[in-house]
């Protein structure tokens, strides 16, 4: 639970200082909601046969999947630019 609370949310905020457009903030969200929805179904799929070591198995794949695809999305960020959307701000 701890990953959970404290690695979500920096991962989270990690992913909105990479795209100002929320887009990836939007996807990973999306992808919390059907992990949460599918993984529970699948792992009772396969402990259904007794087999419990098989849900270890498939959430350590579906998490380094997750790494992957962050991974791939973050690194086509490798040169520099870096662009943040700020709000103009008028002096009075």
């Amino acid at each position: 639970m701890a990953v959970w609370f404290f690695g979500l949310t920096y991962l989270l905020a990690y992913v909105a200082e990479c795209d100002p457009s929320g887009r990836l903030s939007g996807l990973a969200n999306s992808a919390i909601l059907i992990g949460q929805g599918l993984g529970p179904m699948a792992a009772a799929l396969i402990v259904g046969n007794g087999n419990f070591h098989a849900v270890g198995w498939l959430s350590s794949l579906i998490y380094l999947i997750c790494i992957a695809i962050t991974l791939y999305v973050i690194g086509g960020r490798k040169n520099g630019n870096k662009t943040v959307a700020l709000s103009k701000q008028s002096t009075i």
